[in-house]
């Protein structure tokens, strides 16, 4: 089935860009620090200098940036959210142009 007059105008939510941005931001943090972990061991700053085991408050530091990953279920509930509408977008379309055509 072709639609040969397509005239849909385009959606585009412009308010989103500002959570698709944090969302990416904290994905690199979490990635950059597990990467930096893996490899170096704990930050200085984070284990009083040892590199081994975290300071007091180097513990609720690390568990903040790795509780970051969260970044990725909000991607999933953007995405979730615009495919929904786009397609209650596209069935509302269907829907008038079928009632153009049946009256």
């Amino acid at each position: 089935m072709s639609i040969a007059n397509n005239t849909a105008t385009k959606i585009y939510f412009p308010h989103l860009n500002l959570f698709r941005f944090v969302a990416a931001i904290m994905i690199v943090v979490v990635h950059g620090y597990e990467g930096w972990v893996g490899w170096m061991g704990n930050i200085g700053s984070l284990s009083n200098g040892t590199f081994k085991e975290l300071s007091s408050w180097g513990v609720y530091v690390d568990r903040f940036i790795r509780n970051l990953g969260i970044g990725v279920d909000i991607f999933f509930l953007l995405s979730g959210f615009l495919i929904t509408y786009l397609l209650l977008a596209e069935k509302k379309d269907m829907e008038k142009s079928i009632s153009r055509i049946f009256i």
